[in-house]
């Protein structure tokens, strides 16, 4: 509406509703729930769905503006430009579509809908622009702009942009190099630019809600344990952003997150889940929890914990020592916790073997022993029922059932001595016997836990990345001081997390991006019947990505996910606006002008400076509204279509002409290429 009369604007903009209610009857039909991807979708494709119907509809008024009458410049509208937005659009699709067929896992669970609310909103919006929308065109639009320009004599902006365009585009073909100069620079500050950028697949979740998870020393009873979580509580209670407390003592809450996988049941392990008033309250408390709760417990660790988007994992850092022999793999695992430890950003390591502690290791006189008929198992046995319990029964308190355990009373299992004077019974006398007649108790530091991966012993170090650093940061400053250690034969160092998730999840959209530009190159060889052409309008999209990168560089935004999802949009659009201009320059070859090829692309290039411009600035002003809402989520997706497309687009209208002289040069249309009784027609638009 600011850059066209009220009654245009109001005819293109009408295929954003119309698109929209048409595409949820689609996606209702094929069973697809509206939930955060199939809106983001539709999201991201806002923009696009008027973009198909500002093509039409400025054609349609520039054939007013030729004298026209209403009726045929409807017609001829919608089917001269037919084969072009239906190119694309499928570009776009084509773009989207590959995403479906090779992500896998978590990622692709995640972003199935995605592809295809936007294949589905596409495909309805290229409809309605060809069968509505040159209805309404007729109905409601009866003259032209240059038309309103007599009558009313307003200012126009795109009439002054035109303007100012048609004069830099007739600079910049005086000088062709600087623009093509201009191309080269900006393909080689995209490789500058992403080494500048952050990177993190899958942001935190913006939620009012974040964890505590609190680890008591290994051996800690669960009373300890609920000691330190009603302290926690208090402490909590007393900040007015925090709602409510739900605390789970010894067990962990029921999985209420997809990517949050509970812990194991521990008499030394706590979970508090705490609602806080928003999601920036959220953010706020947990960088004020951070260095209030470290070290506050004497005999236990507390581990801030936000939700994460993406597959779920254990920690962002993590840094795996590989072997078979227990001592060699824990020191140098020692080693690493110390390198994590000194790290700034670094927080909460800790290893999953966790902590050693002091057991008692029951050596068994194997001559006494087997003269009585015990056996190592038997001993065992005994002891396991007699301290920790034999379940004998089962109580029911409503639906949850609770364990009888049969064991020895409290008073004769608090002691060290109470181990040795546990009487067995032998099997060949019948007669009692004391433990520490048969056996000798010796202190011993034993194992927390020891933990296989792929059936090899391997401790994990792991860490979380807080206080205002990204993993790969963490990781890209202990990767060389972790490689420096002198490691012990057979033992070896992996790298998992964040970092291993990063990696596949990259690999996977590498290929799809590389099976879109595929897809899109034979859209474009569809359309022009000839590869010239087709590489000519490929060549913007590696252009068009520093734009990209620009957007999350200026907006201090990691590339993520959804940033990815980004830049296969930005490659379609683009393309879409090179299929507009190209098709129109294609037009005035085949017409009965006798222009040469430069004259030709000049021309070309003032045409559709306006439809490529409004398309442009439609679809990056639809995706602001994502980059304002701050969503760690979102805002990376925003920022690399606003910007990108923004960037693309005076790339193609600055470029495009050119190279299409430049590559289209050797063919010439002049008077002596023509047949005696050809005379010269006026191009149509």
């Amino acid at each position: 509406m600011i850059l066209l009369p009220l009654r245009i604007a109001v005819v293109a903009a009408l295929a954003i509703p119309i698109s929209v209610m048409i595409t949820f009857a689609f996606l209702d039909f094929f069973n697809i729930d509206l939930q955060q991807m199939t809106l983001a979708g539709l999201i991201v494709v806002l923009g696009m769905v008027v973009d198909n119907a500002i093509v039409v509809v400025d054609d349609y008024v520039e054939r007013l503006d030729q004298e026209s009458s209403p009726w045929d410049a409807a017609v001829s509208s919608a089917t001269d430009l037919f084969v072009p937005v239906f190119s694309a659009t499928l570009a776009i699709i084509c773009a989207f579509i590959p995403l479906n067929l090779i992500l896998t896992g978590n990622a692709g669970e995640f972003l199935f809908t995605l592809p295809v609310a936007v294949a589905v909103a596409l495909t309805v919006s290229l409809l309605v622009s060809i069968l509505v929308i040159p209805l309404l065109s007729y109905l409601f639009i009866k003259t032209g702009l240059h038309s309103a320009k007599k009558t009313k004599q307003t200012f126009s902006f795109l009439g002054s942009m035109q303007k100012y365009y048609d004069a830099l585009l007739t600079q910049a073909f005086k000088v062709p190099a600087i623009p093509i100069l201009l191309g080269i620079l900006s393909i080689a500050g995209t490789a500058w630019l992403a080494t500048q950028v952050q990177v993190r697949m899958f942001p935190k979740v913006e939620r009012n809600q974040f964890c505590l998870e609190i680890y008591m020393d290994k051996g800690v009873r669960l009373e300890t344990t609920d000691r330190a979580v009603r302290k926690l509580e208090t402490l909590l209670r007393q900040d007015q952003r925090v709602v409510d407390i739900t605390s789970f003592v010894g067990t962990a809450s029921p999985r209420f997150f997809v990517t949050y996988a509970p812990q194991f049941p521990e008499t030394n392990f706590a979970q508090m889940l705490i609602n806080t008033t928003s999601a920036e309250a959220t953010d706020k408390i947990v960088a004020d929890l951070i260095p209030v709760l470290h070290n506050a417990l004497p005999n236990g660790e507390i581990l801030v914990k936000l939700l994460q988007q993406g597959p779920p994992t254990d920690a962002p850092v993590e840094v795996r020592v590989v072997g078979n022999d227990l001592p060699a793999i824990k020191k140098v695992g020692a080693q690493v916790s110390a390198i994590l430890k000194d790290t700034p950003g670094a927080n909460f390591v800790r290893t999953t073997f966790q902590q050693d502690y002091l057991g008692i290791n029951v050596k068994v006189n194997e001559e006494v022993a087997n003269r009585l008929g015990f056996t190592n198992q038997g001993i065992a046995q005994a002891l396991a029922a007699g301290f920790k319990g034999a379940p004998v029964s089962t109580l029911w308190e409503g639906d949850n059932p609770v364990d009888i355990l049969l064991r020895f009373d409290e008073e004769n299992r608090n002691k060290f001595d109470d181990i040795g004077n546990v009487y067995l019974i032998s099997p060949i006398t019948g007669k009692k016997v004391l433990l520490r007649q048969v056996a000798k108790l010796l202190p011993e530091w034993q194992s927390g836990r020891i933990r296989r991966r792929n059936g090899v012993r391997t401790l994990t170090v792991r860490s979380e990345a807080q206080l205002g650093r990204m993993p790969n940061d963490i990781l890209a400053e202990i990767q060389p001081k972790v490689a420096a250690l002198n490691l012990p034969s057979g033992v070896t160092i992996q790298y998992g997390g964040e970092l291993e998730d990063q990696i596949t999840v990259l690999d996977e959209q590498t290929a799809s991006l590389l099976i879109s530009l595929l897809l899109i190159f034979m859209v474009l060889l569809f359309q022009f019947k000839g590869i010239r052409k087709a590489l000519l309008i490929m060549a913007f999209i590696p252009m068009s990505w520093f734009g990209a990168f620009l957007g999350l560089y200026l907006t201090n935004y990691p590339f993520s996910c959804t940033a990815f999802l980004g830049v296969i949009s930005l490659s379609g659009l683009v393309v879409r606006n090179g299929i507009i201009l190209v098709e129109y320059a294609d037009k005035l070859l085949n017409s009965d002008d006798s222009r040469d090829i430069r004259e030709v692309a000049l021309n070309a290039g003032k045409r559709r400076m306006r439809p490529v411009f409004l398309t442009a600035m439609a679809a990056a002003v639809g995706v602001v509204p994502m980059i304002i809402g701050g969503s760690s989520l979102w805002a990376p997706l925003g920022a690399v279509l606003s910007v990108g497309l923004v960037f693309g687009m005076i790339l193609t209208l600055l470029i495009l002409p050119i190279l299409y002289w430049l590559v289209m040069r050797p063919r010439k249309i002049s008077k002596q290429h023509r047949l005696p009784n050809e005379t010269a027609k006026p191009a149509t638009a």
